[in-house]
């Protein structure tokens, strides 16, 4: 009878996930911080066209509740998918991150100062998961498991 074996979590993946937890836990937060700041801020679409409109508050708040739940579970997602050690997981967060980036320049047009202060924070965190996950250390745990004959 045989039984794989697979290798323990290394430090660096252990930091990761944990800081994917802490990215979850901020991308609700900045949520929060856009429902609260919405009235006072506004969030304009289509400017510098002829067509400029400024989304009402109940479609503001509806667009950050569902993209914060959204975030904080692809946060979660991966923080267990990385955990179990699947070599996919470590490349899609890589990709997450390359949009996070994408993401964070296009958010820091506009918006609260507190939500755009919380986008950098999210994108440092997400920097640091994609480091850890990459450290010459976490590459075994993303091999297959050996089994043992």
């Amino acid at each position: 009878m045989s039984t794989p074996l697979a290798p323990a979590m290394p430090p660096p993946v252990f930091r990761a996930v944990q800081l994917m937890y802490v990215g979850a836990v901020l991308s609700v937060l900045t949520a929060v911080a856009i429902i609260l700041t919405a009235p006072r801020v506004g969030v304009m679409l289509g400017i510098g066209t002829a067509h400029e409109t400024v989304q009402s508050h109940t479609q503001q708040v509806v667009r950050a509740a569902f993209f914060g739940a959204v975030y904080c579970a692809a946060w979660l997602w991966m923080a267990r998918k990385n955990k179990e050690g699947r070599p996919w997981a470590r490349i899609l967060s890589t990709v997450l991150f390359g949009l996070c980036c994408i993401g964070t320049a296009l958010d820091l047009r506009a918006g609260a100062v507190e939500v755009r202060a919380l986008d950098v924070v999210v994108w440092l965190v997400a920097l640091a998961v994609t480091i850890q996950l990459w450290r010459p250390g976490s590459g075994p745990f993303y091999q297959k498991p050996l089994v043992l004959v």
